[in-house]
């Protein structure tokens, strides 16, 4: 059977995760430098940006469920990249002097795939397709 014969090119939701693991093995590949998998990369980048985060909001940036978040900060304290603090009945995050300082090789990597994906695909393409899937997920 042929890949059209079975239909999968015509899947949206086939062809999304497909290309979702095509770039997250760029991402995996390119982030190694930081110690990091992108997407605690991300939640570093975020943190540190921001100086402070309740967990609810990290949450929401990284579409991501409130308990993944807390399991997600959990490890980042353990490896000294973030601090938490309570305040009233809200959980808080900041950024540590390690992970300040880890922002530069994060920022690399970003670059980095951005690169990878750019020549593969040129900048024109990239852009669309990046600004394609902002609007989709924003209907969603």
């Amino acid at each position: 059977m042929s890949k059209k014969e079975c239909k999968l090119s015509e899947c949206l939701y086939f062809n999304s995760l497909k290309v979702n693991r095509l770039l997250n093995k760029i991402a995996e590949e390119e982030y190694k430098i930081t110690g990091l998998s992108p997407t605690y990369a991300f939640a570093v980048t975020i943190i540190n940006r921001k100086n402070e985060i309740s967990a609810t909001e990290l949450s929401e940036y990284l579409f991501m469920a409130p308990s993944t978040i807390t399991r997600f900060v959990d490890k980042l304290i353990v490896k000294g990249l973030a601090e938490r603090k309570i305040k009233g009945k809200n959980s808080f995050v900041y950024p540590t002097e390690k992970s300040k300082a880890l922002q530069k090789k994060i920022e690399e990597s970003w670059e980095n795939v951005s690169n990878i994906y750019e020549e593969k695909l040129g900048k024109e393409k990239a852009r669309e397709l990046l600004t394609l899937l902002l609007e989709v997920s924003e209907k969603l």
